[in-house]
């Protein structure tokens, strides 16, 4: 297993001008981490030639690069149309050092059934793993936990992966329990066809000024963003399952806006390397 950090980690940095992404990409370096991910929307400013380059001279990976899209349409020419940009995203991730893209596939619309999205997304996501397989990408969907009865349970991932047989999957822990779900259980369910994992963490609050994502099957309660390694999220038996099950790939720290970036990433890789034996 090898550590990387989301660059959304660094999101107060970023917006202050404090750090640039380029300055992330040192940061990374400098605490001994083996990877970055980014979006297309997060560098769509910076001469692709350029990044590529400060990645390489850093010996950093990408370790995923993140296409942020919509499949959600029941327009076929829209959907066709949506695939062609992805795949030209992909393209783009694969001339960065990508070798997994993760898609981020759309949220619900009024007039639109869930069951009618979700099989728009399904088709998308197949389409787009296709062409990745040929690019020798793989392209893999989230359990995004903001919309959890849309496409953040385990038994959605499943058919997401059922329906898009080229597709396979990145981890999230905490967004599991936005669902309601137990984020061991998920891994153990997906764990087949997973190749990327993200780490984040939270605290519960009872203040829904302070909160931020309403805690299932108990009301008056909510999610608070928390360093990794710092709040209610079962990251200590996650990573020994992980480690159990020998999984290669990349453990990804992903921190939202409310914590500063350099201090955050430091204490969850402190907390993390013992764990992963490293």
């Amino acid at each position: 297993m090898k550590l990387a950090v989301m660059l959304m980690s660094f999101e107060q940095e970023l917006k202050s001008n404090e750090m640039t992404v380029f300055d992330v990409i040192d940061c990374c370096v400098e605490l001994g981490l083996h990877g970055i991910e980014f979006s297309n929307r997060e560098i769509a400013q910076i001469p692709e030639q350029q990044l590529r380059s400060h990645l390489e001279q850093a010996g950093l990976e990408l370790a995923m690069y993140i296409i942020i899209t919509d499949f959600v349409s029941l327009n076929q020419d829209v959907l066709a149309q949506t695939v062609s940009e992805v795949n030209r995203e992909i393209d783009k991730g694969h001339r960065l050092g990508a070798r997994q893209v993760l898609l981020v596939p759309g949220n619900p619309k009024p007039g639109i059934l869930d069951e009618e999205g979700r099989e728009a997304i399904a088709r998308g996501l197949q389409d787009c793993a296709s062409y990745g397989k040929m690019r020798g990408i793989k392209v893999t969907n989230e359990n995004f936990g903001a919309h959890a009865t849309f496409r953040g349970r385990i038994e959605q991932m499943e058919e997401f992966l059922r329906k898009a047989p080229d597709s396979w999957f990145t981890y999230d822990d905490g967004n599991f329990l936005l669902a309601g779900q137990d984020p061991l259980n998920a891994l153990e369910c997906l764990s087949s066809r997973m190749v990327h994992v993200h780490l984040k963490d939270w605290i519960i609050v009872d203040d829904p000024l302070v909160g931020v994502f309403p805690m299932a099957h108990r009301p008056g309660y909510f999610y608070k963003e928390a360093i990794v390694g710092e709040g209610v999220v079962p990251t200590t038996e996650i990573v020994a399952a992980l480690k159990k099950m020998e999984f290669p790939g990349f453990l990804s720290i992903e921190h939202g806006g409310t914590i500063p970036g350099k201090e955050g990433l430091a204490r969850a890789v402190a907390y993390l390397r013992p764990l992963m034996g490293s």
